[in-house]
């Protein structure tokens, strides 16, 4: 439901808030699957979401202080006009679309691997599902970044942009090698949950 109601938004920061919803039906879903694998794809997807998802909402946000306009419509080449505000949104975005080697693309692959395993009647709609959210936020990224025209563009300084790319590193890091002192206690966690 959350990706069909990604298609319909012209407002950024609900089609980001609906994707959030479409991240959470997932975590829920790997949850329902059970056992240890699942719920460790559902708590890592949970960690990676919060950092790739802050990042898209600050980098975003940032995008619509500069263009005072929340309307996608208005939101324009960022990438031209503002080239590091424009890459915090592209990497930002791919990493909550769930690109390789991202700490979303592991979790999702290995919720789409339990699915097949244990309940792949399901498995077709899961991915339905990520294809409608994939094809909604990119359709809305391709303008935001190449697009031509959007209003006015006030400068804000850049150096706010930090944590966007911090935030990204460890999503980068988590999907490569899961740091030691969160590895073992995700282990726990979904040894408890499962």
């Amino acid at each position: 439901m959350a990706s069909l109601s990604m298609l319909r938004q012209h407002d950024v920061k609900r089609l980001f808030a609906y994707s959030s919803a479409e991240h959470m039906g997932l975590t829920t879903f790997a949850f329902g699957l059970g056992g240890p694998v699942a719920t460790f794809a559902g708590i890592l997807h949970l960690v990676g979401h919060s950092l790739a998802k802050s990042s898209v909402f600050f980098s975003v946000g940032r995008a619509t202080q500069e263009a005072r306009s929340r309307e996608l419509a208005d939101l324009r080449g960022f990438l031209n006009r503002r080239p590091v505000l424009g890459w915090s949104i592209l990497l930002s975005v791919l990493a909550i679309l769930g690109m390789p080697p991202g700490s979303l693309f592991l979790s999702e692959f290995l919720i789409l691997t339990v699915s097949l395993e244990k309940a792949w009647i399901t498995t077709p709609l899961l991915l339905l599902g990520l294809g409608m959210a994939f094809a909604a936020i990119f359709r809305a990224l391709l303008p935001l970044l190449y697009g031509e025209g959007g209003g006015p563009c006030s400068a804000l300084p850049l150096r706010g942009l930090t944590p966007v790319f911090l935030q990204l590193s460890l999503v980068l890091l988590m999907g490569i090698a899961i740091p030691y002192p969160l590895d073992p206690w995700m282990q726990a966690v979904a040894g408890v949950l499962s």
